[in-house]
């Protein structure tokens, strides 16, 4: 590749690049995608690679084209005075970047866990641990934004970070806990089957999860109310979310 085809290919992905957010919501408003799909591990693994390889389009550039979808340029732009984030600005958060942090083991590629189920709440989580955030997540926080302020009032802050409140289950942060009550159960039966392994004693699921179910202390949050819930009950939501949490991590 000669250095004209080279710089016509980058001015190529520059423009993709800074228009991700007006794609995303030709997408949403022709096709119905996510509109949360920038809150997603898919995109976030392909703006890591792109880092790599500014050359590169967009994976939205590249899903748009099998939905049949061509991009319209927006004479308009912003009308917020926000200015998009291009290859140059990108260049800029990675170098800086490096100089205080360098890409985890968990991060090569980024996927969900049974604590971490998207961007966003990786953000929180390593936030909370002082912790500097990648530029992919960064630009994942941006792109949202951008996107939100793009609808001009056509979708939510929930639509573009979560998407659609689901019937009978609630918006996220509902969903989010009903399903979060396991999280800390799962991982002291991680905890546990380990420490009986080594010890050579016996590891009871059942005992365990009578001792959260009764569990009602400043340290520890209570999991469920003992009048309401048996630990056959508990036990089988639990199995129930491992398999949801299970199939996530295996895709």
């Amino acid at each position: 590749m000669d250095d004209e085809e080279y710089y016509e290919l980058l001015d190529e992905a520059d423009w993709a690049t800074q228009s991700e957010h007006e794609v995303l919501l030709q997408l949403f408003e022709k096709v119905g995608f996510p509109a949360n799909f920038f809150n997603s591990f898919d995109w976030v693994n392909d703006c890591k690679d792109r880092i790599e390889k500014p050359t590169d389009l967009p994976l939205i550039e590249r899903i748009s084209e099998m939905f049949g979808v061509i991009p319209e340029f927006n004479s308009e732009d912003f009308e917020t005075n926000l200015r998009s984030i291009g290859l140059e600005q990108i260049k800029y958060l990675e170098e800086r970047w490096q100089k205080i942090g360098k890409r985890e083991e968990y991060q090569n590629p980024y996927r969900p866990s049974f604590r971490i189920s998207n961007p966003v709440e990786l953000f929180m989580m390593e936030a909370s641990y002082g912790c500097y955030p990648s530029p992919e997540i960064l630009i994942m926080l941006f792109r949202c934004f951008a996107l939100y302020f793009e609808a001009k009032g056509k979708l939510t802050l929930e639509d573009v970070f979560f998407g659609k409140s689901v019937k009978r289950a609630g918006n996220y942060a509902a969903r989010k806990a009903n399903s979060s009550r396991y999280v800390e159960f799962h991982y002291q039966v991680v905890r546990e089957r380990a420490v009986t392994s080594v010890l050579n004693k016996p590891f009871s699921l059942e005992k365990l999860a009578l001792e959260f179910i009764e569990m009602d202390c400043e340290d520890a949050p209570k999991i469920v109310d003992v009048e309401s819930e048996k630990v056959d009950s508990y036990i089988r939501g639990y199995h129930r979310w491992l398999k949801k949490i299970e199939d996530i991590e295996d895709k």
